[in-house]
């Protein structure tokens, strides 16, 4: 079942949904829908059932992750709004992990790192104030955000790219090829 909002056409299908998720949301936010931001929007990109798809976490679970998400991404707005990309980027790296297994937290928390991502200005001042743990983290969601193929997107993730490669080295986009178990 697919939980349409308002304003939101009738059209969509599931393969919409579970698409690209940058072309969708794309889409809604040129048609003055819903924002990348809007916790109704997150609902909407992963309110979908998944009958028959294995690997994927309980209903249950997946809900409370999205919850969970939700919340995230209304604080990250909170702390954009007080000018403070750093410590939103933070948050939305935190717990990345947890999400592990079901691709409609995985876009949805996607969602919420993309925007802590491209409101950073000041590259090499975020690096020095993020903590290395995150680093590889980071990375993660680097290549994710060039996965995507649109424009600003990947020239954000460029720039962020260069600059923690220089800082965290090369076993950072090693780490990254290697691990396929904690995918992002």
């Amino acid at each position: 079942m697919i939980k349409i909002f308002p304003r939101v056409p009738t059209s969509l299908n599931k393969s919409t949904l579970l698409g690209p998720t940058l072309t969708f949301t794309k889409y809604l936010h040129r048609e003055g829908t819903l924002s990348l931001s809007s916790p109704s929007f997150l609902h909407l990109l992963v309110g979908s059932s998944m009958a028959g798809a294995e690997g994927f976490v309980e209903a249950d679970n997946a809900e409370a992750i999205i919850t969970r998400i939700e919340h995230k991404s209304r604080k990250i707005e909170t702390l954009l709004k007080q000018y403070k990309p750093v410590e939103a980027l933070k948050t939305a790296l935190e717990g990345t992990y947890a999400i592990i297994g079901d691709e409609r937290c995985k876009s949805a928390h996607w969602l919420v790192v993309h925007r802590a991502i491209m409101a950073i200005k000041d590259v090499d001042g975020m690096l020095s104030s993020l903590d290395p743990e995150y680093y590889d983290i980071l990375m993660k969601y680097l290549y994710r955000g060039l996965a995507t193929g649109d424009r600003p997107t990947c020239d954000q993730c460029l720039r962020i790219h260069e600059k923690l490669t220089e800082k965290a080295g090369l076993g950072c986009i090693l780490r990254f090829l290697t691990d396929t178990v904690n995918t992002v």
